[in-house]
């Protein structure tokens, strides 16, 4: 087959489904990987992926939305033999309208469509509906990363051709930073999330979490990643160590070196950054959102918080209850290998490619 993907999201858990999925998909296949560059984006990107996959430079951002559309067009007209698969909501809305009238079969990965978003009005949510409806009509099946994510697809749009395919991991890298659950029972002090500063992740109920914790010294809470300027600076202030923007290998260090992964989020697809964590062998505690609660079994593999006092009260008992806690992070750790392989992702994913 022929394969080309487009991401304009190029950073995150979006790109590494598609760095993943590219690198084993170049085994069997030829691929091509269409991307942009944001600020986020990883300084090695092209190094990311195996040398063999060729990789072409389209500017995505929104002010470029026309001559975006006409480059990939081009792009597209060049293979018109390949299977489009575009990842997340901007490559998604473009790439499909530069299909328009070819002959190339498309596939639609949202990464968390717009819709699940918590931080927009009933209104801007039904334009986003409307943008995607006619985005549908022109070319697509869906492949959505999370039941949660399937639902909300089916709900705004029903007459979607929509499966569903969770993420993976690649559990390889992680191997050297997984901790051994078998004898720990000493109370657990670090708390980290990772993403970046952004409503999404809520990072207003992360501060006041801190908060809650700043009356005890040995309690630590640092968010791996970077964004909004005003939000860092009250996270700092209420004493969680920010980091800027990590590479993969360096995120990976910071996860090993915490007992606790706490997710504030408002919403998500499925969020790799939690399946590493889990893979690491930390401790789950995370909001009850969409993306979360596919992943975590409540009080099996983690806890799952409705509110910020809700959270408190989940911390405060997994940090003076190791031992129950411990069992939870054994719980989690041995899923990820039997749930999120590789193999498993990539064989869906290209049984799809060919109905």
């Amino acid at each position: 087959m022929n394969i080309i993907h487009v991401i304009e999201a190029s950073a995150t858990g979006t790109l590494s489904m598609v760095e993943m999925l590219a690198n084993q998909q170049i085994k069997k296949h030829h691929v091509t990987v269409v991307y942009s560059v944001r600020e986020e984006t990883p300084s090695h990107f092209t190094q990311l992926f195996d040398p063999r996959i060729s990789l072409v430079y389209v500017d995505m951002k929104l002010s470029r939305f026309l001559p975006a559309i006409v480059r990939l067009r081009h792009v597209f007209k060049q293979h018109h033999d390949a299977i489009i698969h575009c990842h997340s909501s901007v490559a998604g809305f473009i790439g499909r309208l530069a299909l328009f009238n070819l002959p190339n079969r498309c596939f639609y990965t949202p990464h968390c469509i717009v819709f699940m978003r918590q931080d927009i009005s009933p209104r801007k949510r039904y334009l986003f509906v409307l943008l995607e409806r006619f985005a549908n009509i022109i070319r697509g099946k869906y492949i959505a990363c999370s039941q949660s994510e399937a639902d909300v697809i089916a709900h705004y749009l029903p007459h979607a051709d929509v499966h569903l395919v969770e993420n993976a991991l690649d559990i390889d890298p992680i191997m050297p930073y997984q901790k051994q659950l078998d004898s720990i029972c000493e109370p657990l002090f670090n708390i980290v999330t990772v993403g970046g500063i952004r409503p999404q992740k809520d990072p207003d109920s992360f501060c006041n979490i801190a908060q809650a914790f700043m009356s005890s010294p040995n309690i630590n809470f640092t968010w791996v990643g970077d964004g909004d300027t005003q939000s860092r600076l009250a996270l700092e202030r209420s004493g969680v160590v920010v980091t800027g923007w990590q590479s993969r290998g360096e995120v990976l260090k910071h996860l090993a070196f915490c007992d606790v992964y706490l997710s504030t989020s408002l919403w998500e697809g499925l969020p790799v950054a939690l399946m590493e964590a889990q893979a690491i062998g930390l401790v789950l505690v995370v909001r009850d959102c969409a993306g979360n609660r596919d992943i975590v079994l409540p009080e099996i593999t983690g806890k799952i918080f409705t509110d910020v006092y809700d959270a408190i009260a989940c911390l405060q008992h997994v940090i003076s209850h190791p031992k129950e806690a411990l069992v939870m992070a054994k719980n989690a750790q041995q899923a990820v290998p039997l749930r999120f392989s590789i193999e498993r992702y990539v064989n869906a994913i290209e049984a799809i490619y060919l109905q």
